[in-house]
C-alpha cells in the first residue's frame, strides 16, 4: 500500500473519494480501506500536534535551505543522501513526508525511533536503501497537505485523464499560495525540531524556481543532470515496475501513453528551469552531472560545499569515510532505447542540449 496516503486527513480523503467517484476500482478496494483507516487515525492524532515555537534565530535558519533540482532518475536521491550526511544540515525523513500533519507528534511519541530500528530495504525501483528515517522528497508532504497536485493525479489517474487533465509537473497558478503555505508550514516544523537549515529535494522543484525563490530568498540550489539516454531508459523501466504504486484506479486505455506523458513532463521541466535559473543570485546555484557524482562522490561533494559556502565539510567527510555506504551505490542496468523513445528524447531534452549539455547524446539520438 502507498503509505503516504494514510497521512491524509479523513476529511480530505473523503472529499477526494467523492470528487473522483467512482474513485476506487475493484482491485484496489482493500488498499482504499486501509487508507481510510489510516486517515482516521491521522485526524485523531492531529488534534495533539503541537504548535511550532518560532524565533528570529529559527527564521534565519529556515530561510537558507539547500534545494536539489534535477529530473527524475538523474541522481537526485543519491545526492540528497550524501548531503544528508552533513551534521550541520537537516532533512525531511520518509516518516515526516508521509505524515506531515502529525510528524511532530510521532517524534514525541518515539515512533521515529522505533521505526528507525527496522532494517533498510531496497525501494523497489532500484538498489537505493531506504528506511522510515531516510531522506525523502518533500513532494509527498505537499501532496498530503494540499490533497492535490501530481501525486493525487497519480492516485486518481483515470478520472484526471477523463477530465482532460494530466499528471502535471506543477500546481495550477491559482493554487500557488496554497502550495507555498503547505511548504512553509511543513519546513518550519522540521527546522523548529532540528534547529538546522534543511536539504530539500523534489524533481518537480526543477520547474518551480520563482515560487521557491519567493518563499526562500536565501536558498541555495544545486542541479544535477544525467545523460538523457540513460535517464530516459531508467525512467521508463522504473515506471513499468512501480506503475501500480500509489493508485486506486486503472488508467484509461484512451489516455495519452505513459511515454508521451513522461517526455512532455521532462520537456516542460527543463524549459522552465533554463528560463528561470537566471533568477538565482550569483553563487547561489551550482550545476553538476550524474556522471561526475558517481565517479567521484567525495570530490564532487567537497567542491559543492566550497562553491555554495556550505558549512560542515570536515565533519561530513569524516562521516562518509567512516561509513563508506556510498561505495556500494550501483547504477541500474537498462535496456536500449526503442526507436519511438529515441525520437521523443530528441524533442523532450532539446532545452538541455541547447544549454550545451551532452552533445554526443544528441548526435547518437539523431543518427
Amino acid at each position: 500500500m502507498a503509505s503516504y496516503l494514510t497521512g491524509l486527513r479523513w476529511s480530505d480523503w473523503r472529499r477526494l473519494l467523492r470528487e473522483h467517484a467512482p474513485a476506487v476500482d475493484r482491485g484496489y478496494r482493500l488498499r482504499a480501506a486501509g487508507v481510510s483507516v489510516g486517515t482516521v487515525l491521522t485526524s485523531l492524532l492531529a488534534r495533539w500536534e503541537p504548535e511550532v515555537e518560532w524565533s528570529d534565530e529559527l527564521e534565519e535558519l529556515w530561510r537558507q535551505p539547500v534545494i536539489i533540482l534535477g529530473l527524475p532518475r538523474s541522481g537526485t536521491t543519491f545526492l540528497h543522501q550524501l548531503l544528508a550526511c552533513n551534521p550541520r544540515l537537516a532533512y525531511p525523513t520518509r516518516l515526516d513526508c508521509f505524515h506531515p500533519w502529525i510528524c511532530q507528534t510521532l517524534h514525541r511519541l518515539g515512533v521515529a525511533g522505533l521505526l528507525g530500528r527496522l532494517p533498510r530495504r531496497d525501494r523497489g525501483m532500484d538498489r537505493v536503501q531506504i528506511g522510515w528515517n531516510s531522506p525523502e522528497e518533500d513532494e509527498f508532504a505537499l501532496a498530503v497537505l494540499t490533497a492535490s497536485g501530481p501525486w493525487m493525479a497519480r492516485t486518481f489517474q483515470r478520472s484526471y485523464a477523463e477530465r482532460g487533465q494530466s499528471l502535471t509537473v506543477d500546481f495550477p497558478e491559482s493554487e500557488t499560495p496554497v502550495w507555498q503555505d503547505a511548504l512553509r508550514m511543513f519546513t518550519r516544523k522540521l527546522v523548529a525540531r532540528t534547529g538546522r537549515p534543511l536539504v530539500l529535494k523534489s524533481p518537480l522543484h526543477t520547474g518551480r524556481i520563482p515560487a521557491l525563490r519567493d518563499l526562500y530568498p536565501q536558498a541555495r540550489f544545486v542541479t544535477i543532470f544525467r545523460d538523457p539516454r540513460e535517464q530516459l531508459r531508467s525512467l521508463v523501466d522504473v515506471r513499468r515496475e512501480v506503475q501500480d504504486w500509489g493508485t486506486v484506479q486503472i488508467s484509461s486505455p484512451r489516455s495519452v501513453s505513459r511515454l508521451e506523458k513522461m517526455a512532455d513532463a521532462m520537456s516542460v521541466l527543463l524549459r522552465r528551469y533554463f528560463e528561470t535559473r537566471g533568477q538565482i543570485p550569483a553563487g547561489g546555484l551550482q550545476e553538476l552531472t550524474y556522471e561526475e557524482l558517481v565517479s567521484d562522490p567525495l570530490g564532487t561533494l567537497q567542491s559543492l560545499h566550497a562553491d555554495l559556502g556550505l558549512p560542515g565539510w570536515p565533519e561530513t567527510a569524516s562521516r562518509l569515510e567512516a561509513s563508506r555506504w556510498w561505495q556500494g551505490y550501483e547504477r541500474n542496468t537498462s535496456r536500449p532505447l526503442a526507436p519511438a523513445e529515441r525520437e521523443l528524447a530528441c524533442t523532450a531534452y532539446m532545452p538541455l542540449f541547447e544549454a550545451g549539455y551532452y552533445p554526443k547524446a544528441l548526435q547518437e539520438l539523431r543518427s
